[in-house]
């Protein structure tokens, strides 16, 4: 499978020198070391970055329009570019080229009319995008849904908190995709409004209330959830790929009481990359997924403000 990439900044290209990691985070290095896949070509704007494709013994351009010009197809593209990029590169790609599988980084366009636009432009040329919501593709948190909002290995959620730091529209993407997946649908109780808003919601599935909370820092990255249960407890910490799972235990300095006790600490392996990929090939579907209508939508009313 020939593979390109438009955009060679972080997520496209750079994370895959970062001599710290053991895993995929880059789509240069998902493509250049998932078997059955082969790099072929990059595309950036910066001619500097013509550099990082040789390192990859793939060709460069700083023009997508030559997708049609190289004497190769390509079967895979990722788009890792700034989002008001997205609705060309992606409207360029399903209308004016062949290629039928795609890849594309959060938020997917600046709107839910985009989206809602890209997406039945993707159904009607039978094109799959996947946005890349790594957290769907996950061991940890598919192993979390299963057991404890299908199976309710630990009751029924009764409230959460959540902190976060960066802008809401790229952490927050992340937050309300797992909500909704999770819990089925959320409603916006209260928002403070703004790029950093604290926030009230309240799923419709469980009537969980989430507290969701800003870290406005520059100082360090955080994605931490807290949820609690009849039975138990699940803190999801760093940055969301491990969790520690608390169960009810009788308290041992009073047997009185009842207590939470450690039962479970879960670790993601760290292949959701390879994951995303290996879905991408192997479902049929056309359009989005998951589809980012909806987050689209609560994140504007979340970034507005207001009572609800």
């Amino acid at each position: 499978m020939n593979a390109g990439i438009i955009g060679c900044g972080n997520m496209g290209c750079l994370y895959g020198f970062d001599k710290g990691r053991d895993y995929i985070f880059s789509y240069a290095d998902l493509f250049s070391k998932t078997k059955g896949y082969r790099l072929k070509i990059i595309f950036d704007i910066d001619k500097r970055k013509k550099k990082f494709a040789k390192l990859f013994n793939a060709d460069f351009s700083t023009d997508v329009a030559d997708i049609n010009r190289i004497d190769y197809p390509l079967d895979v593209v990722a788009i890792a570019t700034p989002a008001e990029s997205h609705i060309r590169l992606l409207e360029f790609l399903i209308t004016k080229t062949n290629i039928k599988s795609i890849i594309v980084e959060k938020p997917t366009c600046l709107s839910d009319i985009e989206t809602n636009y890209i997406d039945g432009l993707a159904r009607r040329h039978n094109v799959k995008i996947v946005v890349n919501l790594f957290r769907r593709f996950d061991n940890l948190h598919n192993d979390l849904y299963q057991d404890y909002f299908e199976k309710l290995s630990l009751g029924t959620p009764l409230t959460g908190s959540f902190f976060y730091s960066k802008e809401f529209k790229n952490s927050g993407f992340h937050l309300i995709d797992l909500l909704l997946w999770w819990f089925k649908d959320i409603k916006i109780v209260f928002s403070s409004g703004g790029k950093y808003p604290h926030v009230v919601a309240i799923t419709k599935k469980f009537q969980t209330p989430i507290y969701i909370s800003s870290v406005k820092t520059d100082q360090f990255f955080t994605f931490d959830f807290n949820l609690f249960f009849e039975k138990g407890r699940i803190d999801l910490k760093e940055v969301g790929f491990e969790a520690l799972v608390y169960r009810t235990a009788k308290f041992k300095y009073a047997s009185d009481y009842t207590t939470l006790k450690l039962e479970r600490n879960l670790k993601s392996d760290m292949k959701f990359m390879r994951n995303m990929l290996h879905f991408l090939a192997n479902h049929q579907y056309s359009g989005f997924f998951p589809c980012p209508t909806k987050i689209h939508k609560l994140i504007k009313k979340i970034e507005r403000g207001g009572s609800y």
